[in-house]
């Protein structure tokens, strides 16, 4: 943390000024200098009633402007030809009316549908646009949807500023600033601080809410490791803001109180803190606010009565506390952390027997709820003494006497350690890293490398890579080689399977490694061709993994239950689906099924492989058990791996895709809302895969008939990308989506032709398509095509499509083909052709009848619905029918 007084450098003013304030109206965001005084050009007949709206809703006459907004609204739709700006503007009224009243759902909606409608080069930069997407972001922020308020606050932000719309500008921040911090944003510390230092008396933000900003302020840097001492001055001048400060709730005051006595504590100034514990335990227990928060109280309490040599008084305290919680919480965390307390006191006390005692039972009750290398178990495990006459018959003395986390051996091939983790027991090896730390020693080093890749840290993985580079060149004749393979598959791991952002960056080192993939021992090379298929993978470079895929199968020889050896089979298994043929695929499973039929311990591995299995086959994610199985395997995921990994992000965008699969889309954005949201805690996140994830919330949002805030998004995620740069494996979808939502959104296919000929025409994104992309964009494009253009360029781009079909087995092209045909029967009819569409419509359906059949046969649903065979159906009907009267004409 920077110096104290670095931090909120005009505090000072800014205190004063706080503490003499008199706490605003909690309600109207935005209001107070938004966008009202905007001279437009329109029928007064609307623009008097929103001007009337607006009086009575300065005055707190709610229900009469509502009625007034609401009456403007339908005018918009009897008066043609209405100027944009007339045409929205009751819009944003009632954006803003149910945002004064809290009804973030319809405020949301109001809001999205103002500022999709004016972005458009003349009214983008409006500040009735401007205000709609702040209303926007403030209102998904409120409705949990931190992706979409993040996104849209930081577009808001400086469009207010520019436009010198203050108050805008300040709710904004104030929003974007507690969004980042639910996020864990690289930002977020400055945008808190920005939002307590630009606070004036004048600002639309009442007080209290600016508090609480300060508040999360300090939660964070204390989350961040901020020294406690340093924080303190803080926190000091913080409470006097709240016992100085009119309009905070009672029970906001309590909790502010409490995280500063928490931090005078943790400085060491336990006799300060004491009343605060004493004052809040007091208040809670009159609200009957028996919660997590009052028990931590409780412990803090007791704590600064052990601190006060009262060793008894804190005994008697908590032990009171005990039946209490079971009582009123029965949490076991807060039993177990509870009797850990009373074990702490006793050892203070001198009473050794009865705090080891308290210290089993506690581990116990842990135990109860948890596995043997969780954080909070091996917290306990420190305290328990096996020498301790007691300890005999202790139910858990294998596991406390046992192997523990010190007795991890590290080798100079990362075995170790890569076992650790595919145990599912990254915290106990971490726990394990750092009893084993040995300065620049390069082993050490190398598996620190390889801890660090695995759970996705790039920066450290490689850091630590290079100095173990460094220290095995000062030690000549220590065990491991400054070209120890290790070290690159290290740095590949963090760049393209830990995480994938700068995965670019990861074709140097695997380069070196497949120049002497020859020369390395089993493991190890079947590991480097594994690595370079994944690669292969993430490029949509069919192909490139293909070739790999031979080398791996060449070196990897027989089964065996070598941990690199199965660790390269589970990465080529997760990326092999969308290149080989169900019988390699199904060998490649056989192979790892044999492996982990011998090392039952690597649960995480277990799940990864069959996680694998069910995101990438739709006849496995599709089936009746698929769902299931992908909330059974997320939660076990979830609890081995940080939780920010990139494993957990693909089970939920999995769960999501299964939901999807099964229409039920509310619960499906629900999931790839919380797949955006763990991507985006994770600091090392690719861009593009943000903007994959934005752009399926998108996608969903059409689906649901939310076609403004789908456009809105899909905008938000067409502008992430960088179609020139590498495309990702996942790119051409946020294309897709983009051109769909524009189209839906504006009713315009030229509009979505116009998207997609810009990229489909530009041989810098075209000629690097993968295939499937390529047959599915130029589909989409003829279908835009056919609402306005002439039959044979439509057909033409059609043909293309085709022609962009290879000649393989790989991929059952059957349903691609039948839509392209079912498009061109469309334009074909479209153009009054009728033979030519009754041909092209039959053929596109008995295509995909025949495929259709064949799904259902395998128990693969996802993709075929009823609706989707009425719609062929009443078209195969309309057009056969208008075919026949075609001929009786003849």
């Amino acid at each position: 943390m920077a110096p104290t007084e670095r931090r909120y450098g005009r505090r000072g003013l800014w205190a004063a000024a706080l503490a003499g304030a008199v706490a605003l109206a909690p309600a109207a965001p935005v209001l107070a200098q938004g966008s009202w005084g905007t001279a437009i050009d329109g029928p007064a007949r609307v623009t008097d009633l929103v001007a009337q709206g607006a009086a009575a809703l300065s005055e707190g006459r709610m229900d009469e402007a509502l009625r007034l907004f609401d009456a403007a609204n339908d005018l918009t739709y009897e008066i043609e030809d209405l100027p944009a700006l007339v045409l929205h503007m009751p819009n944003l009224a009632q954006a803003r009316y149910y945002t004064m009243v809290e009804n973030w759902t319809n405020a949301g909606t109001f809001a999205s549908s103002v500022a999709t409608a004016l972005d458009t080069p003349e009214h983008e930069h409006h500040p009735y646009r401007t205000e709609a997407l702040a209303l926007q972001g403030i209102a998904a922020y409120r409705l949990g949807r931190l992706n979409e308020a993040d996104l849209t606050l930081r577009s808001a932000l400086p469009a207010a500023r520019a436009a010198g719309m203050d108050g805008v500008a300040a709710e904004t921040l104030h929003h974007l600033a507690l969004t980042a911090t639910d996020l864990s944003a690289p930002d977020a510390a400055a945008l808190r601080e920005e939002t307590v230092n630009s606070w004036t008396p004048d600002s639309p933000i009442p007080a209290p809410e600016v508090l609480y900003v300060f508040y999360r302020d300090l939660k964070a840097e204390r989350a961040g490791g901020a020294d406690p001492a340093d924080l303190l001055p803080v926190a000091e001048e913080f409470l006097r803001l709240v016992d100085g400060v009119d309009g905070i709730d009672p029970m906001s005051r309590s909790t502010y109180r409490g995280v500063v006595g928490l931090l005078m504590s943790e400085a060491g100034n336990w006799e300060t803190a004491r009343p605060i514990f004493e004052e809040r335990h007091a208040f809670l227990t009159e609200a009957e606010a028996f919660d997590f928060d009052y028990y931590w109280n409780v412990q803090y309490l007791s704590y600064a009565m052990a601190m006060g040599e009262e060793y008894q008084a804190a005994i008697d305290f908590v032990s009171e506390m005990v039946p209490h919680q079971e009582r009123h919480l029965g949490a076991p965390l807060m039993d177990a952390t509870l009797r850990a307390d009373i074990g702490l006191f006793h050892n203070l006390a001198g009473d050794e027997a009865a705090a080891q005692a308290a210290f089993r039972e506690a581990y116990g009750i842990m135990r109860s709820v948890h596995e043997a290398d969780d954080r909070s178990v091996l917290r306990l495990r420190e305290f328990i003494d096996p020498e301790d006459p007691g300890y005999a018959g202790f139910a858990y003395a294998h596991e406390v006497s046992g192997d523990g986390a010190a007795d991890l051996a590290l080798t100079p091939d990362g075995a170790a350690v890569l076992a650790s983790f595919f145990s599912g027991r990254y915290v106990t090896l971490r726990s394990a890293l750092a009893t084993a730390e040995s300065g620049e020693d390069a082993v050490y080093l190398a598996n620190l490398a390889l801890y660090h890749a695995l759970t996705g840290a790039q920066d450290d993985a490689r850091a630590a890579a290079r100095r173990a580079r460094e220290a095995a060149r000062a030690a000549p004749e220590g065990v491991l080689s400054p070209d120890a393979p290790v070290l690159d598959i290290a740095e590949v791991i963090a760049l393209i399977w830990g995480n994938n952002r700068g995965a670019a960056e990861a074709d140097a080192p695997l380069a070196a490694l497949l120049a002497r993939a020859e020369s390395l021992e089993p493991g190890m090379r079947a590991t480097v061709h594994a690595l370079a298929a994944y690669r292969r993978w993430g490029l949509s470079d069919n192909a490139g993994l293909r070739d790999q895929l031979t080398l791996w199968q060449a070196a990897a020889g027989p089964p065996r239950d070598d941990i690199w050896d199965i660790f390269a089979a589970s990465a080529l298994y997760e990326a092999v689906f969308s290149a080989a043929d169900a019988e390699t695929v199904a060998a490649l499973r056989d192979r790892l099924d044999a492996a982990l039929a011998q090392r039952p311990d690597l649960t995480l591995m277990h799940d990864y492989v069959e996680l694998s299995r069910l995101l990438n086959s739709e006849n496995a994610i599709a089936g009746d058990e698929g769902l299931a199985a992908l909330v059974t395997l997320t939660a076990r995921v979830a609890a081995q791996v940080p939780s920010d990994h990139s494993v957990v992000t693909g089970a939920y965008w999995g769960l999501a895709v299964a939901y999807q699969w099964r229409n039920r889309a509310d619960e499906a954005l629900q999931w790839m809302r919380r797949a955006t949201d763990s991507l985006r805690r994770n600091r090392y996140h690719d861009p593009e895969v943000l903007a994959y994830l934005t752009s399926e919330q998108a996608r969903l949002l059409l689906s649901m008939n939310e076609v403004n805030r789908a456009a809105h998004l899909a905008k938000q995620a067409y502008d992430m990308v960088d179609f020139t740069g590498e495309l990702g494996a996942n790119t051409p979808s946020v294309l897709e989506v983009y051109a769909n939502a524009i189209w839906w959104r504006s009713g315009s296919a030229e509009r979505a032709a116009e998207i997609l000929e810009a990229h489909l025409e530009d041989p810098t994104y075209f000629d690097r398509l993968p295939e499937f992309w390529k047959v599915r964009q130029l589909q989409q494009y003829a279908s835009a095509l056919k609402e306005f253009a002439g039959y044979e360029e439509v057909v033409s781009v059609l043909e293309r499509a085709l022609a962009a079909i290879p000649d393989d087995d790989v991929i059952d092209w059957r349903n691609p083909r039948s839509v392209i045909l079912w498009t061109r029967a469309i334009a074909a009819h479209h153009d009054a052709r009728p033979g030519e569409a009754f041909a092209a419509m039959t053929r596109a359906n008995d295509i995909y009848y025949d495929w259709v059949s064949e799904m259902l046969r395998e128990g693969a649903s996802g993709d075929i619905t009823a609706a989707a065979a009425a719609d062929r159906a009443e078209w195969e009907a309309a057009i056969g029918w208008n075919y026949a009267s075609a001929l009786a004409d003849d």
